[in-house]
């Protein structure tokens, strides 16, 4: 199976949720999917265009009032067909991570650990606010589950990996902190 952009099955399923403009979708990405996958306005705009014209979608215009017309696009049954489709496909391959600390972090021998502490603290730092995010967020749906909702569920767990993942980069945080602390020491 060859690689493929999956960016056109982030928008259909976030129509399979509910009909939505562009705006609508994004920030619906950044609430609801945004702890492990982004797409930006100038990718959903081109994709939904073409979803309309391979005919997995279709849009509605819809007046407002004082503002500019909005377009409003709904899933249609091939798209939705196409989307169990993907969902149904096996994940191939690992996708590795790309995050620019532990770049550098190989690299650190050329500079004073103090540097890569300073990076690491920040990096700690910005972990910890974002995991009391998730907490937070994990409480409203939690709340929310008393009634069986599948959605909910579902959005749940891969809000659980989020916390999870959260969770293990702290810990390595602080492991790191420490070895970086003792590598000061023996400069």
């Amino acid at each position: 199976m060859s690689r493929r952009n999956k960016s056109k099955y982030a928008i259909l399923g976030m129509l399979s949720l509910k009909p939505m403009a562009g705006y609508d979708i994004k920030k619906n990405i950044e609430q609801g999917i945004g702890n492990f996958w982004n797409e930006s306005f100038s990718q959903i705009y081109p994709i939904l265009k073409q979803l309309t014209a391979d005919g997995l979608a279709t849009v509605t215009v819809e007046k407002q009032d004082g503002k500019p017309y909005r377009n409003v696009y709904h899933i249609t049954e091939q798209g939705k067909k196409l989307l169990i489709e993907w969902l149904d496909e096996p994940i191939i391959g690992h996708y590795p991570m790309r995050i620019e600390l532990l770049l550098k972090l190989f690299f650190a021998h050329n500079v004073d650990p103090c540097i890569m502490i300073a990076h690491v603290e920040r990096f700690q730092s910005e972990m910890k606010t974002t995991l009391v995010e998730y907490y937070e967020v994990n409480k409203k749906l939690l709340a929310k589950q008393n009634s069986y909702d599948q959605p909910l569920t579902y959005r749940y767990m891969t809000l659980q990996f989020g916390i999870h993942y959260c969770e293990a980069v702290l810990k390595w945080c602080e492991e790191t902190i420490i070895h970086l602390k003792e590598l000061q020491t023996n400069v």
